[in-house]
């Protein structure tokens, strides 16, 4: 698939090298509710997830309930829909990677990003890697476990189609935009501000796998940009609507984000992964 033609607006032209230098590539989603039901090894938000019978426990949140699958990716779709050429260069290229989150909600804790009694960040999060499928061994139970929770972020189950897209580093995106934009962000008047927040060349508000995320309050990872081992975007779910039914909705109209370092990545330890979401 050829990419979209970028352009810089001309308010932002003297930041061109800067600018230029961000260009990526990334992989869009494109989420439709399902009009039947998805097998289990197939990319989806929700639904039923592929879990074999062999595996010890299906995945609890901290006070031991089972959580809820809210996306599954079968890289082996992906990369079938994505050209090499463009095709992320640290991520799998065949394999399901399942990302859980809780079903419930407690006093610390909101759709897996958790604070203690002090104010502390944690995960209470699951993200499972199936390097191989064993389709003729699934557990038949899984049902069971999932609640029909209607202030689950997502209603209902969704496929997914792939295709590749390309942006420029958005300013919704603090860790990145520190690392490109460092010698100009304290000297953007409000018109040039205006063209970062508004231009679809800058636009991250959709949901991806890899490129730049969107953010609307407070960005996760803290650390400054590190070239050897940064953070890459693993998932990101933005709100959306269905035929003008809202199907994904995080708090209200937010944007949810899963982070890995690119070592972990390589190495396909989803082990430490970052999560967060937020709302305007």
């Amino acid at each position: 698939m050829k990419n979209k033609d970028l352009f810089i607006p001309l308010p932002l032209a003297k930041f061109s090298s800067e600018i230029l230098a961000s260009f990526k590539s990334f992989i869009k989603i494109s989420p439709k509710v399902a009009t039947t039901a998805l097998s289990s090894t197939q990319s989806k938000f929700v639904g039923i997830p592929y879990w074999p019978k062999s595996y010890l426990d299906y995945p609890r949140d901290i006070k031991g309930n089972s959580m809820k699958m809210v996306a599954q990716l079968n890289f082996n779709e992906i990369h079938s829909a994505i050209s090499d050429e463009v095709y992320p260069l640290y991520f799998p290229k065949d394999g399901l990677l399942q990302f859980f989150i809780p079903q419930h909600s407690y006093e610390h804790s909101y759709l897996g990003v958790c604070f203690d009694t002090k104010g502390n960040r944690f995960n209470d999060i699951a993200v499972i890697y199936h390097e191989s499928l064993l389709s003729d061994d699934l557990s038949n139970n899984i049902t069971d476990l999932i609640l029909d929770n209607k202030y689950f972020p997502i209603t209902n189950e969704c496929e997914l189609k792939f295709s590749t897209d390309t942006q420029f580093c958005p300013l919704t995106d603090n860790y990145y935009k520190k690392y490109f934009y460092q010698f100009f962000l304290n000297n953007l008047c409000s018109k040039q501000k205006i063209e970062f927040y508004e231009s679809d060349e800058f636009n991250s508000s959709i949901c991806k796998i890899d490129g730049y995320a969107h953010i609307n309050e407070v960005d996760p990872r803290v650390d400054e940009y590190d070239e050897n081992n940064p953070w890459i975007l693993l998932l990101q779910i933005d709100s959306f609507q269905d035929n003008s039914k809202t199907i994904s909705n995080w708090g209200d109209f937010g944007t949810a984000n899963w982070f890995i370092r690119k070592n972990d990545l390589i190495n396909k330890d989803f082990s430490k992964v970052l999560f967060n979401w937020d709302c305007y």
